[in-house]
């Protein structure tokens, strides 16, 4: 993804760069390694809109507040 913010103001620069990356899929999320059962490494995240479990990097479970 490219974000062009050259001759924009840098107020405005960020609010293009922050439209853009909010759609990105792990944004805003802060990831915390856990095991698993049988020693499985998996990635809990922690979004504004509930709970993510990641494996090898793939979403696997969502739970919504």
């Amino acid at each position: 993804m490219s974000v062009t913010t050259s001759g924009q103001m840098p107020a405005r620069a960020e609010y293009n760069y922050l439209d853009r990356v909010r759609w990105l899929d792990m944004y805003g999320v802060i990831v915390h390694p856990v095991k698993g059962d049988g020693g499985i490494d998996y990635l809990l995240g922690i979004a504004p809109t509930g709970l993510v479990v990641y494996r090898n990097k793939t979403k696997i479970v969502s739970h919504f507040w």
